[in-house]
């Protein structure tokens, strides 16, 4: 193929392309999409639009010999064969938008476009057939065992669902469903005229600039480098490409390397169907990874330096284009499978490879089950309580993410449902009283302790017995007057505890259970969310209290002492729904109810408990706050002692005083 611009046209003149397994599938999300129509429909009239380079690779013989479906369109009718190497989002996102058109048209009962049968179209663009019909080879598509290769044609290309077919989905297949579905949305606004503009602009005067690979170069580290422009690859699409590289160079029979290279392939496609199963909740590439290496290769907490910033608590970044990709990167290609580094001396060979693949394949699965329990048949339903409430924690507690690599680790052997639950109680309390601890105690501990978990993450009794000691010294370490070395809140008060709306949601499922009702009134993904005028954490005595009620109640208190009563664990309170920062400044009789339906008596558990009061004062603060520790105390199996002690924890030691 020659290196020049050529429009859609003339790039489906008499050839066929295909997405090579080593590359990744559609990644373009709907922001990616819908700029690329934004494009199109901005083109002006009889102008062109330059998609940039699409750089092909020759599929030899012995490649397209396998594509058993289209042999004949290649040996002959003389199609030029092609793996697309770079260019495959763009060119995806075109034969998806020329297949809408076409259905568009039928829809409308349009038959020609530009003077050409809607079956012509579809013969230039999409299949050509043999047999008088029956046998079709698809020009764009992927190689078979690629889940997106029967998800194209059946979904995208609305072809008929052959005998057996799985329906397995991957997060690209997702993205292939998405992008369909927006297209055809904005084509049916479309009158007639107007669709036979577009496909002319698609067709006719968008422009990719054609590049065809030579045989001198190596198409995989050509791959790496292409695509480090656009949409960057995660690490864990090019750690498969790193992979299937190693195969070709590994000193094996050639059916050898066609079994460890199929082994990777089967392992991806295991990754990317679990990690886009649950539609609803997506996971992300890197956040897998980066639990997955820390298991696999048995790494603390702090082995490295970069690894101590992430896992200190405080560390909180996406994971696409952040220190940890860049560590993942590091880690990964350019030191466990560097192929300068590894192939001469023989520290990565088939074996490890093969290893490797099916390591990561069990434990994404594992991974899944761990952030959809209730999407799972692998749990019963007292493991999946406490797996969901590990999930909150995660999602309140960014330090709380480094214990999964042994979660990981653990269920990769199988323990028994006794084993099970006995952990997660044991990582659940962990990881709460973890939150309780000042950062130099949880860096000590958290380091002394990865260096002996992994040593018994073989023997799941001992494992649970190594982590219920570590649990035990830490609540040992709380002591019993409240202000012990290792635990203290801050000086804000436990508004600005990270463990806040954990403890509340806890408290408010405690009064749920206590009801015995079944109804969860609070969503913790919404209560996660503070924006604009809308809370979830309130502060029952206000922080601007400029109200008569509020100067009467609290009027003797200092400014410091007022801004601790307000900051306290009593005057906080979890809301079930986010409700208007209007309310927060009024009179306590009119957050309990405001008279228009609104306020504490419609809310959650804990929010109906508290509207059952006449009063809001310092001592409603301090015996509340008593409460709350109280119940601390017996959730989590602590001792912060008498009441003098938790006075003091809950920094209201003043109102003691002012008591004697």
């Amino acid at each position: 193929m020659d290196s020049s611009l050529k429009t859609v046209s003339k790039l489906f003149s008499e050839k066929i392309y295909r997405i090579p397994d080593y590359q990744r599938g559609y990644a373009w999300r709907l922001k990616e999409v819908k700029d690329f129509w934004s494009d199109v429909m901005q083109l002006e009239d009889k102008r062109n639009h330059y998609l940039g380079v699409l750089t092909l690779e020759d599929a030899a013989k012995s490649a397209y010999s396998k594509w058993e479906h289209d042999t004949w369109i290649i040996d002959g009718k003389s199609y030029e064969p092609y793996y697309v190497v770079d260019g495959q989002q763009r060119l995806t996102t075109t034969m998806i938008l020329i297949q809408c058109i076409c259905e568009v048209a039928e829809a409308m009962k349009i038959k020609q476009l530009n003077f050409t049968d809607i079956s012509e179209i579809r013969k230039k663009f999409i299949f050509e057939t043999n047999d008088q019909g029956i046998s079709r080879s698809y020009l764009f598509g992927y190689e078979k065992d690629n889940p997106s290769y029967e998800f194209l044609k059946i979904k995208i290309y609305s072809e008929p669902s052959p005998a057996g077919y799985s329906k397995e989905e991957t997060i690209y297949t997702t993205n292939l469903e998405n992008s369909k579905n927006y297209l055809m949305e904005e084509l049916l606004k479309l009158e007639e005229d107007e669709l036979e503009v577009i496909y002319t602009k698609v067709t006719q005067h968008l422009l990719f600039n054609t590049y065809a690979m030579k045989d001198d170069i190596d198409v995989f580290v050509a791959f790496e480098s292409m695509n480090n422009r656009g949409l960057r690859l995660s690490n864990l699409e090019l750690l498969k490409n790193r992979l299937i590289f190693l195969t070709t160079k590994l000193k094996l029979e050639d059916s050898d390397k066609a079994e460890l290279r199929s082994t990777v392939n089967n392992a991806w496609k295991a990754i990317y169907h679990y990690l886009g199963k649950n539609k609803s909740n997506p996971l992300r590439d890197d956040e897998f990874l980066l639990h997955h290496t820390k298991m696999f290769l048995k790494l603390g907490e702090y082995d490295d330096p970069g690894m101590a910033r992430m896992f200190d608590g405080r560390f909180v970044r996406t994971f696409r284009g952040s220190e940890t990709s860049e560590w993942l990167a590091d880690k990964l290609l350019e030191d466990v499978f560097s192929a300068k580094r590894n192939l001469a001396t023989g520290a990565v060979n088939a074996t490890y490879i093969k290893t490797y693949a099916e390591n990561i394949a069990k434990s994404v699965e594992i991974w899944f089950n761990l952030q959809n329990p209730w999407h799972t048949n692998s749990f019963n339903d007292a493991e999946k309580l406490w797996i969901d409430k590990l999930l909150r924690l995660k999602t309140g507690s960014p330090g709380f993410k480094g214990f999964y690599p042994y979660l990981i680790a653990f269920y990769m052997n199988n323990p028994t449902k006794k084993q099970s639950l006995e952990l997660l109680k044991l990582v659940e309390k962990y990881g709460f009283l973890n939150m309780f601890a000042f950062r130099s105690f949880r860096l000590r501990h958290l380091d002394r302790m990865s260096k002996v978990l992994y040593k018994s993450i073989d023997d799941a009794d001992k494992f649970i017995e190594l982590l219920r000691d570590e649990v035990t010294e830490i609540t040992e370490s709380i002591g019993t007057d409240g202000e012990s070395d290792a635990f203290r809140i801050s000086r804000r008060g436990f508004y600005d505890w990270p463990g806040i709306k954990y403890l509340l949601f806890e408290y408010d499922s405690h009064l749920k259970s206590k009801s015995k009702q079944s109804t969860q009134k609070i969503d913790w993904m919404e209560y996660l969310v503070e924006r604009g005028d809308y809370v979830t954490v309130e502060h029952i005595f206000p922080q601007k209290a400029k109200a008569t009620y509020w100067k009467n109640n609290f009027g003797e208190f200092t400014s410091r002492q007022r801004e601790k009563l307000c900051d306290s664990l009593g005057n906080l309170l979890p809301l079930s729904v986010p409700k208007n920062s209007s309310l927060q400044n009024k009179p306590f009789s009119e957050k309990v109810d405001n008279g228009d339906g609104v306020g504490f008596k419609y809310g959650c558990y804990a929010e109906i408990e508290v509207s059952g009061l006449k009063d809001w004062n310092p001592e409603q603060i301090l015996a509340r706050g008593v409460k709350l520790l109280e119940f601390v105390e017996s959730r989590w199996g602590i001792k912060i002692g008498d009441q003098t002690s938790k006075a003091k924890f809950l920094n209201l030691d003043f109102m003691i005083e002012e008591e004697v």
